[in-house]
């Protein structure tokens, strides 16, 4: 990013805002949604300008292939299901990449009380998790398309909800990124041994459901096939790297026997691990 590059800056009017939502203090701007499950494309990212924006946005995007940069030199690949937040005076350019486009649901809102929230640390600008599968945005906006101030209201308070569990999960995932980084240490450790579920999960004192819900959201493996996966790492690199018996690298990664052992590594990696060696290590020269 060319920091000498110009910064556009982009404000909402809220002048037609209903008083008692200015009272209220938090506020979504008018959305220019016809319907509410109409989808926007942003243009692609590479003639996003660089800019600014006097308000607060949401940008749920549920399809396509997207790039987000930040001022704070934070950028993101954007897939579907993920969610961009971006605070006023932050600094930002998205849209989307490859050829694909960024299909979008967002939000713009604004307020006082959105700015304290920003300030505690609930609102924050960066890239998070949100669904793949639901449009979260889409209730929302249908609220917002009726003028009455039962439904600008109702419509605040599920945005405000999303926001929430946002910042909850935002959380969460920070509590359990070392608690994963921890179980991967003690499997290193001691490849030898097989590790249970209830072994692991003692570890990070949590449930063994929780402990698998981690697992599957994190890595897409169950543990016992995340433990095998870090076994088999070893093995291959034992295999290319040191002139180690497959028997003895068997047993130390805690196999009964050479035979079981050379079953799995063929079954993951297509390939004996005699074959995997001969294969993998460069012939000899003259």
């Amino acid at each position: 990013m060319n920091n000498t590059e110009k910064t556009y800056r982009i404000e909402r009017c809220g002048k037609n805002l209903p008083a008692r939502m200015r009272e209220y203090g938090f506020w979504i701007y008018p959305s220019g949604y016809i319907a509410p499950r109409a989808s926007k494309s942003t243009s692609p990212y590479e003639k996003c300008p660089k800019r600014e924006f006097g308000f607060f946005t949401i940008s749920h995007m549920h399809a396509g292939h997207g790039h987000l940069w930040l001022g704070d030199g934070r950028e993101f690949e954007v897939h579907p299901g993920d969610c961009i937040v971006v605070t006023p005076g932050m600094p930002n350019r998205f849209g989307g990449i490859n050829g694909k486009g960024y299909i979008e649901d967002t939000c713009d809102f604004g307020g006082p009380a959105a700015v304290m929230m920003q300030r505690a640390g609930i609102i924050q600008s960066g890239l998070f998790p949100l669904d793949r599968k639901v449009r979260r945005l889409v209730p929302i906006i249908e609220y917002t398309l009726d003028p009455s101030v039962e439904s600008q209201f109702t419509a605040v308070f599920k945005l405000q909800q999303l926001l929430m569990r946002i910042y909850e999960d935002s959380l969460t995932e920070k509590k359990e990124n070392p608690m994963l980084e921890t179980i991967t240490q003690h499997i290193n450790a001691y490849p030898q041994k097989w590790w249970t579920v209830s072994e692991l999960a003692e570890i990070c004192r949590m449930s063994t459901t929780h402990l698998r819900r981690l697992f599957l959201r994190k890595t897409g493996l169950s543990p016992k096939a995340y433990i095998d996966a870090i076994k088999m790492n070893l093995a291959s690199s034992r295999l290319l790297n040191t002139d180690t018996g497959i028997r003895e690298i068997a047993l130390s990664l805690g196999y009964r026997n050479q035979y079981h052992f050379s079953c799995r590594f063929k079954t993951i990696t297509g390939l004996s691990p005699r074959s995997y060696r001969s294969k993998s290590k460069p012939s000899p020269i003259g």
